[in-house]
């Protein structure tokens, strides 16, 4: 897939694990779904054991194939089919207010994003061993591009001002319709899956967040565009209020820096 469809706020780093272990990617369903697809060919195997334990077998791993049917055994008590959906929680607390988004990875390098979205504004912050920079956009035609390293700056075009708005907006920004959420019980993780809006992206594919089965606490987001050979993995260290500071003081923050 080509630079230009993937997200903005992901272009200057490549992630390839993520920090939150047990949150599955989003082509496939969970490995709790795995694994019940799994036992149920062993458990037809074993079939010859005994016909009633079979019959009892094949009843529950039908039942637990199907992610709708997820067990409700996560410490909150989350249900696949009757409880609120953890992603709306986030959307009614920060969906108008604005977030700080805080997410890193430790894969083949140590990487760090810092995210302040609001009103259509944002401060981006990406770090890892070979960049360090911040793009600052809060409308307009043009964004900010600080570079930490050399202590200067760019101006960057923006041609469609909705569009990186959105585009910016990891939690809220292109996140579509609700598709379907499972428990996975051996890495106590709730993972809800949503479409992406291929009108703000330019491609069609699905974005999951995952939650702590014990907490219901934000653990990851995973991005997977059709065609991707790999997703885009962003592990959630910490999600608080807007820090606006970041935001519309930038050029004060950082003017020192000369441009280039």
């Amino acid at each position: 897939m080509k630079s230009s469809k993937l997200l903005s706020i992901a272009a200057a780093m490549v992630i390839c694990c993520c920090a939150a272990v047990g949150c599955a990617d989003s082509s496939s369903g969970s490995s709790s779904k795995t694994e019940n697809s799994s036992s149920s060919q062993s458990s037809k195997q074993d079939s010859s054991k005994s016909d009633t334990s079979s019959s009892g077998s094949s009843e529950k791993d039908s039942s637990a194939s199907d992610s709708s049917q997820a067990a409700k055994t996560n410490a909150i008590g989350y249900d696949v089919n009757s409880s609120k959906r953890l992603y709306d929680g986030l959307k009614d607390k920060y969906g108008k207010s604005g977030y700080r988004l805080v997410m890193k990875s430790t894969a083949n390098m140590s990487s760090e994003i810092f995210l302040n979205i609001k009103d259509g504004k944002v401060s981006n912050t990406s770090k890892d061993p070979y960049s360090n920079r911040t793009m600052v956009y809060t409308g307009g035609d043009t964004s900010l591009i600080f570079d930490h390293t050399s202590k200067t700056y760019t101006e960057e075009k923006v041609t469609d001002s909705k569009r990186k708005s959105q585009n910016s907006d990891l939690l809220f920004g292109f996140t579509g319709d609700f598709i379907k959420a499972v428990v996975d019980d051996k890495n106590d993780v709730i993972n809800e899956y949503y479409k992406i809006k291929s009108d703000v992206t330019g491609s069609e594919g699905t974005i999951c967040f995952c939650f702590r089965g014990n907490d219901g606490g934000f653990a990851q987001i995973t991005v997977q565009y059709d065609g991707q050979e790999f997703p885009i993995l962003f592990g959630v260290t910490e999600i608080t209020d807007c820090d606006e500071n970041a935001i519309n003081n930038a050029q004060e923050i950082y003017k020192e820096y000369k441009k280039q």
